[in-house]
């Protein structure tokens, strides 16, 4: 049996010392918190897809260009992701799109509380690692 593969993104936001984080209003995972992203679409490049997704559920995101992290996870049996993580900008006003039920800025404490994705937690503990949570980068 093959194993079902997708290229996704996630967009890190850092504004006044809180982190950006949505409310999954659809599956899978709904109901979690996470950083905005999603899969890419057939054709789309990498960097398209980070752009794309973070507008669909935050609003007005600038998007580094280059991912700061990539990783594979498998969030369901035969079914894998391989996960580009970019460092994002508010430019606008955030906003939940469609596939947001909410959206807030949230310090390191308030995220201990939140119930989380799987991918969001893996970011998260990728960035205590190198240090990147108690900087204001």
């Amino acid at each position: 049996m093959k194993i079902d593969q997708h290229d996704t993104t996630a967009v890190v936001v850092r504004h006044n010392g809180r982190f950006l984080l949505i409310k999954r209003a659809t599956p899978p995972e709904k109901g979690l918190w996470c950083f905005p992203g999603g899969h890419a679409d057939e054709g789309e490049t990498i960097k398209e897809c980070a752009e794309r997704e973070a507008k669909e559920e935050a609003g007005e995101i600038g998007v580094e260009k280059e991912p700061f992290y990539i990783f594979t996870h498998e969030p369901r049996l035969f079914h894998r992701h391989r996960c580009h993580v970019f460092f994002g900008k508010v430019a606008g006003k955030p906003d939940p799109g469609k596939e947001a039920a909410d959206i807030g800025f949230f310090s390191v404490e308030e995220i201990k509380k939140l119930e989380l994705t799987h991918f969001t937690i893996q970011i998260l503990n990728h960035m205590a690692d190198k240090g990147l949570l108690d900087d204001e980068s």
